[in-house]
Parts: C-alpha cells; structure tokens; sequence
C-alpha cells in the first residue's frame, strides 16, 4: 500500500474524507474532482515502499519459441482443453505467488524492457508474453523468464506450519502435512498434505450457475489471487454438498468475455479445477459490471427446468448501472448473489449489496467459500 498525504500539512490520506479513484500499489493514487462534493482535491504527494532486489529467484525457464505466434513464457494456458505453461510443464518449480518476474533475450541476455519489442504481460499473474504480429519486423525474439519466490513457501499456496523444522535434524511433520524441501537445501516447511476433491455418492439437486469475474485494474494482483483460491473452494464446497453445480466463467473488464461455457463439464471434473488456475488478470482499463451481467443473462445457456444463479465477484465500482442489469437478472429467474474483492477500503459495498439484492448475499473473498456453496444451496435447492 503506499503512503500518501496532503502535500501542505501532512495528514494521511484516508483522513482527509475525499473519494479516491486508485490508492493501491499497482496503479498508484489519483483523486478525480468530479467525485468529491466540492468538485476539488487537495495536493498530494505519494510514496512507494520498494521490496530490496530477490534474494531466490527460480532458475530460467524456456518453454516456447518464437517460430509460431509469438513467445508464450506464461504460467498458465489452455490448448485443445489440456493445461499448458510454465506451471503444469515445471510443476512445484515456481511459488504460487512470486513477488517479481525478470524476462530476458535468450542470445544476449538483454532485460526484455530494454528491446523495444511490444508484449502481451510481463507480470507476476501471467508470467511473459511477446506475439509476433505485434513487433515492426514481425517477430518477436527468443526470451526466458524466471521469478522472484520468497522463502519458504509451500507449493499449494497454503501457509506452512509456524515454527516447525523438518529438514535435517528436524522433526517429522505431524499426521496431515508433508516435509517441502528447497531444492538447494536452504530450507525446509511443513506444509498441507493435498487432499483430494470428495466424491459424492449421489448429487442430491442441480444447479447452473454462472460466475461473473472482474478482472479490471481495481482488482490488484493479491485480489485476483484470492478470488481464484475463492472459485476453487466454491466449487469443492458444492461438491461436499452433493449439489450438482453447472459452472460457467465470464470474465470482463470493459468487455465481457465467456471464458468457460455453462455445462461444459461436470463440477467434479478436474478440468475444471485446470480452467480456473489458467485464469489470468487483465489489468485492462474500467469496469462495466452492468455490461457483464446483462451478457450473462443473455448468452448463458441455462438449461430449462433447472434453478438458475450467478454470483459476480467485483469491488462495486462499475461504470456503468450494474444494479438495474442485476434487476433485470432476476426479473428473468436468476439468483444474483455478491463476492467483494479487491482492497477492502475502495470496495463500494452499496453498489454490491444492489446487485446481490441484499448485505446478506454479499461475501467476502477472503472469507470461507461454503458459506456462499450453502446459501445457494439453501436458496435453490432447500438443503
């Protein structure tokens, strides 16, 4: 978060009562006349606070060439249904949340920013990406990538067990974790055994549902990493539950996209679970959440004789009137519900609880995903 205050007498922001547009690490600060009551911002000055260089940075990774489209260094992708990248093809070589990336020019070694040469992302989300017909001389140059993992870490994301040394001399991890050990030897954690989705012995309701993700700027990347762990503990949750959940994706930021067709498979298919961590953050442009919800209740291909519902996972702000799109939702026999992400201070919950039709259908990603699973359940399935 960075520090930002009035430039003549020094009061944090926050403090100060004005609307901000952007206050988060990755945008930066803007105040907008046009949202404050006397249609003027005081002068401000901002501060970043800067990580010192890495200390462990992965090894160089190489998984594409520029002999096709371009050069694909991403961690996550989808090919003819089947999981591609950096990811599944280096499985457990890369932390699931690196704190930078560092892509260079294979034949000279030259940081990628240093080309000229244009890319698709060069982030943490995404990995690298440089496409051919983006380039003046048409092709892009052959690069690699490595990223910047802090130590320890456990590969699932989860957190590891505080105060507990497994490496040598240690002691045996207890009953539900396993010993992860840094290839280097330079630490060693005990992390979560992974346990494997629950097979239920017999779907006791089927629903469809269609989650409507924000992928816009507001979001953040620690955001959008939590509202995927968010997607995927919804989804073990129905399950638990034995609800038969249809899951369709749209993603938007100003334009709505179906990342994941309602019905495509069945929700204890693994392809599924694939399909959400292949989700990448845009960071692209507004947010017009109206825009998403309306293509939602107009593309989906609800099946008849079926409950109906959707949740949208935002922070609020939309450009355009998500509430009346949401209404217009549920006129048509659609549940709508709510999941805020994104920083806590620049959600606007208003707009959210309009859209869910209510505060007590709005739910917070960081919170547990079966409340959500057994509201719905509750709702359209009456267990």
């Amino acid at each position: 978060m960075p520090q930002v205050r009035v430039l003549a007498n020094g009061q944090a922001a926050f403090m100060t009562g004005e609307t901000f547009a952007f206050y988060d690490v990755t945008t930066g600060f803007v105040c907008r006349m046009d949202d404050q009551p006397d249609n003027t911002c005081l002068n401000y000055e901002v501060r970043f606070c800067c990580p010192p260089t890495c200390i462990h940075w992965t090894p160089w990774f190489d998984r594409d060439n520029p002999s096709g489209t371009g050069d694909w260094e991403n961690l996550y992708g989808m090919v003819n249904g089947n999981p591609v990248g950096l990811r599944p093809e280096y499985p457990g070589q890369i932390c699931p949340m690196p704190t930078d990336v560092h892509a260079r020019v294979i034949a000279t070694q030259q940081e990628a920013s240093l080309t000229g040469e244009t890319f698709v992302y060069y982030d943490t989300a995404n990995g690298f990406a440089c496409r051919n017909q983006q380039q003046r001389d048409g092709r892009c140059m052959d690069y690699e990538v490595r990223f910047c993992c802090p130590d320890p870490y456990c590969p699932s994301g989860d957190p590891f067990l505080p105060g507990w040394f497994c490496g040598r001399g240690g002691e045996r991890c207890p009953a539900g974790y396993y010993c992860e050990i840094e290839p280097a030897d330079r630490w060693a954690v005990c992390c979560p055994q992974e346990v494997p989705p629950p097979e239920p012995k017999e779907w006791v309701c089927s629903i469809d549902l269609v989650l409507v993700v924000d992928l816009s700027s507001s979001l953040t990347e620690p955001g959008f990493f939590s509202l995927k762990r968010f997607i995927i503990d919804l989804i073990l949750c129905f399950i638990e539950l034995c609800v038969d959940a249809q899951i369709g994706i749209i993603t938007y930021d100003c334009v709505p996209t179906a990342y994941l067709p309602l019905c495509t498979y069945p929700p204890d298919d693994s392809t599924v679970m694939d399909r959400v961590n292949c989700l990448m953050y845009t960071r692209r442009g507004g947010s017009r959440t109206g825009h998403a919800i309306s293509f939602m209740a107009e593309t989906s291909d609800f099946r008849d004789g079926f409950p109906h519902a959707a949740v949208v996972m935002t922070d609020g702000r939309s450009d355009d009137d998500s509430a009346a799109q949401a209404d217009v939702a549920r006129a048509s026999g659609i549940d709508v519900y709510g999941v805020s992400t994104g920083l806590p201070f620049l959600q606007n919950m208003a707009a959210l609880e309009a859209i869910a039709g209510g505060a007590d259908r709005v739910f917070g990603s960081g919170g547990p995903a079966c409340k959500l699973a057994a509201r719905i359940a509750r709702d359209l399935c009456g267990i």
